[in-house]
């Protein structure tokens, strides 16, 4: 395969970037991904519309758990609290 040239790939995201993308996961998947994200809003390198990027997914997850299982929401929410990283 020939190495990605960046303008078709910036070509392409300019072209499907407002595409929606569905997938099933399931709530254990969804929650560890989460985590992942919510600690790399930590880096201090992060651009700030990344990380904004990364907090609107984020709170859309934390609706969608609680309207499945509150206690499910409540963790997402300490996962936003650097108090309980690992």
């Amino acid at each position: 395969m020939a190495p990605l040239q960046p303008e078709v790939y910036l070509a392409a995201l300019h072209q499907w970037g407002g595409h929606p993308v569905q997938m099933d996961l399931d709530v254990a998947t969804l929650t560890v991904l989460v985590g992942a994200l919510q600690l790399s809003t930590r880096h201090p390198r992060l651009p700030s519309t990344t990380r904004r990027v990364i907090q609107t997914f984020i709170a859309e997850v934390e609706a969608r758990l609680e309207a499945l299982a509150p206690v499910l929401a409540q963790g997402i929410r300490l996962g936003n609290n650097p108090t309980y990283d690992a």
